[in-house]
């Protein structure tokens, strides 16, 4: 990647719901330390409806929301793409959308919290693009005009640091969010550019059944501000007292 000039880092925004908008957000802000070392901006990218307000699915964040959120977390840019066919989430039509932004805007670096969702959304722009993908990154850091990333390997037993090859024009990563922690600073300049998109070449053979909310749990293991773990020494579930 050091032969290209350096064109900012793009983070993918999930709007489904609040939760997976504040994974974005912690992205955002590995983004935007990685773009001061890089003398860059950081961009947050959107996928919603026309400028409607509404969210892409309930109980999701409006692109609204959403984009003002990102701007004051870190985000110079928010790259709202707008679309009827992008109304409900598909990995394939969000994919091709993804693709086709990438081709026109040409950042050098495109970021997703890994979920299960991006992990095929971030496969299959990637891929569209004809672009490298480092999964599940614990961490990112500039080395000169590289990006290097850190990812567990061998079931986590080694840590590999990955680059993407000289001359790649572009490269996809996910991170685990929970890795880093999002900040409150306003990015610079702060606007916000709505993209039509016409004609994503979505693929005909692919027909969205049905979709609805993940039902709502007390605790997610992945939120918890602590988190207590014993072998089998413990003895019994009293042992953690």
């Amino acid at each position: 990647m050091d032969e290209h000039p350096y064109k900012g880092i793009w983070v993918y925004g999930d709007l489904r719901n609040e939760r997976l908008f504040g994974l974005s957000l912690n992205v955002v802000a590995k983004a935007r330390e990685l773009a001061q070392a890089l003398s860059g901006k950081t961009t947050v990218v959107l996928l919603s409806g026309p400028s409607s307000g509404k969210p892409t699915s309930s109980p999701g964040l409006s692109a609204h929301q959403a984009a003002e959120l990102a701007l004051a977390h870190g985000a110079d840019f928010v790259y709202l793409l707008e679309s009827e066919q992008l109304i409900s989430p598909r990995a394939d039509i969000y994919g091709a959308a993804l693709a086709q932004a990438v081709g026109t805007k040409n950042p050098s670096l495109v970021l997703f919290a890994l979920t299960e969702f991006s992990r095929e959304l971030a496969a299959r722009t990637s891929r569209i693009c004809n672009a490298g993908l480092i999964s599940e990154c614990v961490d990112l850091r500039a080395e000169g005009t590289k990006v290097l990333a850190t990812c567990p390997a061998w079931g986590g037993d080694v840590l590999a640091e990955i680059t993407f090859a000289d001359g790649s024009r572009v490269g996809f990563a996910t991170l685990r969010a929970q890795a880093f922690q999002a900040l409150e600073a306003r990015g610079a300049p702060g606007s916000i550019e709505r993209i039509p998109m016409n004609n994503i070449q979505a693929s005909e053979r692919l027909q969205l059944v049905s979709s609805s909310p993940e039902r709502p749990e007390s605790v997610k293991l992945e939120d918890a501000a602590t988190v207590v773990v014993g072998g089998a020494g413990v003895g019994s579930a009293e042992g953690f007292e």
